[in-house]
């Protein structure tokens, strides 16, 4: 009776895992179908990425329960090109996976995941790619300002690391959230303003044409100009300190970028929050 119970529980157990593999192979046929009447290309991608990490999630499921084993085999990113504004120290603290590494050196190029390239630091000698390996151009400039790659890099790229948000990852200026609320008293700071709009500008001729826009702009009203660009230098040496003095007399700044591009917003947004500025700041293009 002992062995009849044992191989009962075999058949059973047989059973069952045929009816999860019919009930697989059916979902996948309905999907195949599906690709076959729409013509989408990409679905077959994305069900075949779904079937490796189906798969891989089995494999390697030790990868989710402990980050901390041994075992895991190290990811790298590498920064193959790199502009010395961005700093390359990237925080992973809270990241669920902690076998990724940032670095910039490059004789692990061929064994790194995702390979990161800065737009204004790429030149005519092209690495060798690796199969399967991910390309990703980074760029925080606008594009105005920039020249054409060099056609040798025409379908390099995988993804796209910029300030656009339709981008596959999105790099934007700055991040900040206030946690202490400000403590103002704008009837007082108002009425010891004494002017009505300031411009503090270094960049004389660009591609928005702001310049001309507020050279209409001073046909009705008081404008005054700070800078390289005025005739009157910044009261203070920094910008921050600029702004900060200038908020204290004037009403409104103005904040234009250099460029009318997609979601180009510059760090001239973050100084009416970041330089204790008291003015209302106008800005607009993107």
């Amino acid at each position: 009776m002992e062995h009849l119970d044992t191989g009962m529980t075999k058949i059973a157990i047989c059973m069952k895992k045929k009816k999860l593999f019919v009930l697989f192979c059916l979902v996948c046929l309905v999907v195949l179908i599906v690709c076959i009447i729409t013509g989408h290309q990409t679905t077959f991608y994305y069900l075949r990425s779904y079937i490796q990490d189906v798969g891989s999630f089995y494999v390697n499921s030790s990868t989710f329960s402990s980050n901390s084993s041994k075992n895991i085999p190290k990811i790298f990113v590498l920064w193959y090109a790199k502009q010395g504004y961005f700093s390359g120290n990237v925080d992973l603290t809270g990241c669920r996976f902690s076998n990724c590494i940032l670095t910039e050196d490059k004789t692990v190029l061929n064994k790194s995941a995702a390979v990161l390239f800065a737009y204004r630091d790429m030149w005519n000698n092209v690495p060798f790619k690796k199969r399967g390996q991910i390309w990703i151009i980074v760029n925080i400039e606008s594009p105005a300002y920039d020249m054409d790659l060099n056609h040798i890099w025409d379908n390099k790229f995988d993804w796209s690391m910029t300030y656009r948000q339709d981008g596959e990852i999105f790099l934007n200026y700055k991040t900040f959230r206030r946690t202490i609320p400000l403590k103002k008293n704008y009837s007082v700071i108002f009425k010891k303003k004494t002017k009505f709009v300031a411009w503090a500008v270094g960049n004389c001729y660009t591609r928005s044409k702001r310049e001309l826009y507020v050279r209409e702009l001073q046909n009705y009203i008081d404008v005054d100009i700070y800078g390289q660009c005025g005739k009157t230098l910044c009261p203070n040496r920094t910008l921050p300190g600029c702004h900060e003095v200038l908020s204290q007399k004037y009403k409104f700044y103005l904040g234009f970028e250099n460029s009318l591009c997609k979601d180009y917003v510059t760090e001239k947004l973050f100084h009416t929050f970041l330089d204790n500025s008291n003015a209302v700041y106008c800005i607009g293009g993107s």
